[in-house]
C-alpha cells in the first residue's frame, strides 16, 4: 500500500506575528440599493503578487447569492508569504469601482498574520456573507494584503508586494464551488518529476479519498483521452482520511504512467463524505516542454 503523508493545510498557514499588519477599518453598512449590472472588463481570478507567489480563486464565476469563496496561494519561491485577514469587496457600476458595506460595523477582522512556507500551497475562505446584502449578478472585486520576507529576523529581508487583488463575475447560470476539488502546485509541471497536489475540502468535516489517481490527457481535438498505466502500477482499494481542511499529496508520474507528454491534463480522484467515496475531486495542469540544453560543437566537427 501506497506510504500514506496526509498533510493538513493549517499547519503550513500556521498562525504567527510575522509583523502584525494593521487590519484596516471595514467599511460601514449602507442601505443604498444595488448598482445596476454591468458587464465591465473579463473577470481575472489569478493574482501573481511576486515572482513565483500566486493567489487564485478556485472559479471566476459563482452564482447568485454566493457566500464562501475559496482562495488558493501558491507560493513557489524562497521567501515565506505572510496575509492578514482583512478583504475589501468592490463591485463595478457606472464604470467604476464601488466599495460594498459589510453588514455590520463591528465587523471584526484579527490583527494576526498567516505564513505560508517557501515552495508550499495552501488556502483560505473569502466569507462574502459579512456583506450587507448578497452578491447578485455583476463583476465584482475582492482584494487583501500580503508581504514576503526570507526565513530571517534581518528586517532588512523582508520584501513588501502590492497585495493581491482578483475580480470574479456572479451569473445565474454559475454552479457553486464543489465540495471537493484539486490544486496542483508549481504548474506548468515536468513530465517525470512527482506532481505536488492540494486536495480542497470546502464542508469543514472528514472525508475519505480513494487513492487511486485517474490521468486524462486533452487531445488536439479538444478530447479528453485517458492515460493508461504503467503495468507494474498497483493501487490499494481503502480510502484514506482527509481532513476538514485538506491535505498535501503527490504522485509520481513515471512511475504510473511514464513520462508525460507537454500537453494539458486532467487528475481526479473518487472523493466522498463515506467511505464509499461516491464524489469526486477534479483539477488540471499542464506539463511543460522539456529545455534542451546542450554544448557548442567544437571546431571543425
Amino acid at each position: 500500500m501506497k506510504h500514506i503523508i496526509p498533510s493538513i493545510l493549517a499547519l503550513l498557514v500556521a498562525l504567527t506575528a510575522c509583523g502584525q499588519p494593521q487590519a484596516l477599518e471595514p467599511p460601514g453598512a449602507g442601505t443604498a440599493p444595488a448598482p445596476p449590472v454591468e458587464s465591465g472588463p473579463e473577470p481575472v481570478s489569478v493574482c501573481t503578487v511576486a515572482e513565483g507567489i500566486t493567489f487564485s480563486l478556485l472559479q471566476s464565476v459563482y452564482p447568485p447569492g454566493v457566500e464562501r469563496l475559496t482562495m488558493v496561494m501558491d507560493n513557489r519561491s524562497d521567501f515565506e508569504l505572510c496575509h492578514g485577514e482583512y478583504v475589501a469587496f468592490q463591485q463595478y457600476a457606472g464604470g467604476q469601482w464601488q466599495t460594498l458595506a459589510y453588514a455590520a460595523r463591528d465587523v471584526v477582522f484579527h490583527d494576526v498574520a498567516w505564513v505560508l512556507q517557501p515552495h508550499r500551497a495552501g488556502q483560505f475562505t473569502i466569507d462574502a456573507n459579512l456583506l450587507a446584502r448578497p452578491l447578485e449578478e455583476g463583476l465584482y472585486r475582492v482584494s487583501g494584503d500580503a508581504q514576503m520576507w526570507l526565513n530571517s529576523e534581518d528586517s532588512a529581508l523582508h520584501e513588501p508586494v502590492p497585495g493581491w487583488q482578483v475580480t470574479f463575475r456572479v451569473a445565474a447560470e454559475a454552479t457553486p464551488e464543489p465540495d471537493y476539488a484539486l490544486f496542483i502546485h508549481g504548474q506548468p509541471v515536468s513530465g517525470m518529476e512527482p506532481i505536488h497536489i492540494v486536495f480542497l475540502n470546502s464542508t469543514g468535516a472528514w472525508a475519505y479519498a480513494l487513492d487511486i489517481p485517474y490521468l486524462e490527457r486533452m487531445t488536439e481535438g479538444g478530447a479528453w483521452e485517458e492515460v493508461p498505466y504503467r503495468e507494474q502500477a498497483g493501487f490499494c482499494g481503502t480510502p484514506s482520511s482527509m481532513p476538514p481542511n485538506g491535505r498535501i499529496w503527490s504522485e509520481d508520474p513515471a512511475a504510473l504512467w511514464g513520462a508525460l507528454a507537454p500537453g494539458l491534463y486532467r487528475l481526479r480522484y473518487a472523493v466522498g463524505p463515506t467511505e464509499e467515496t461516491k464524489g469526486e475531486a477534479v483539477g488540471q495542469f499542464t506539463v511543460e516542454t522539456p529545455e534542451i540544453c546542450g554544448l557548442p560543437l567544437a571546431e571543425g566537427t
